[in-house]
C-alpha cells in the first residue's frame, strides 16, 4: 500500500488500486458459473499453500525483497484457493489471483534495467528530432548536449519518467483486463 496508493504512492503504480477493483468485477461477471461448481477441497493443492508461506518469510529475511513478499502472498492465495474450492474452482478463479501480479511493484534494480535503455532510446529520438529541425545536439547515455544562446552548452537529462513505463504497466493491466 506504501508504494501503490493513489495519494501517497509512487506514480509508476498508480493504477494499482484498479487491479483488485478488476478482478472483482471478473468474479461477479462469472458468479453464476462459480455458483453451479461444487466446491470440493483439493488435496493436491496443499503443497501450494507452504511454498507461498516459505517465499513470503524469504522476503522477509534474509531476502529482505518486498517483491518476494508480494509474490509469496499471491501465491499462498492461489494455494489456499485452490486447497479450499477446488480445481473446478480454480479454472474461474485463476485469473483474478494472477491478475493481483499487475498490482506489484518490480524491485527497483529490474525496474531501472527496463527503464534505462528506454531512457537512451527517448534521449536518441529527442536529438534525431532535434538535429532535424536546426539545433546541434549530442546524446550520451541518457544526458542530451545542446548549444543554446551564445554557444552555451546545455545539458539535458532524460528522467526515468521518460521511459514511458508508467503508461506500459497501466497499459498492460488493461490489457490484460480487456482481454
Amino acid at each position: 500500500w506504501l508504494k501503490t496508493n493513489p495519494i501517497t504512492g509512487d506514480p509508476n503504480w498508480s493504477h494499482a488500486i484498479c487491479v483488485p477493483i478488476i478482478g472483482i468485477y471478473y468474479i461477479y461477471a462469472h458468479r453464476r458459473d462459480l455458483q453451479r461448481l461444487v466446491v470440493k477441497t483439493s488435496w493436491s493443492a496443499l503443497p501450494i499453500i507452504p511454498i507461498g508461506i516459505l517465499l513470503f518469510g524469504y522476503g522477509i529475511w534474509p531476502g529482505q525483497n518486498d517483491f518476494l513478499k508480494d509474490t509469496g502472498m499471491l501465491v499462498t492465495l492461489f494455494g489456499v484457493t485452490a486447497f479450499l474450492a477446488g480445481w473446478r474452482m480454480m479454472k474461474l478463479l485463476w485469473f483474478p489471483i494472477c491478475f493481483l501480479a499487475c498490482a506489484l511493484p518490480w524491485p527497483p534494480l529490474v525496474y531501472s534495467m527496463v527503464a534505462l535503455p528506454l531512457q537512451e532510446l527517448a534521449a536518441k529520438v529527442a536529438v534525431f528530432v532535434l538535429q532535424i529541425s536546426g539545433v546541434n545536439a549530442l546524446f550520451s547515455g541518457t544526458k542530451i548536449f545542446m548549444e543554446g544562446q551564445n554557444a552555451e552548452l546545455r545539458t539535458l537529462n532524460v528522467a526515468e519518467a521518460c521511459a514511458g513505463l508508467r503508461s506500459l504497466m497501466t497499459f498492460i493491466t488493461i490489457g490484460a483486463a480487456m482481454a
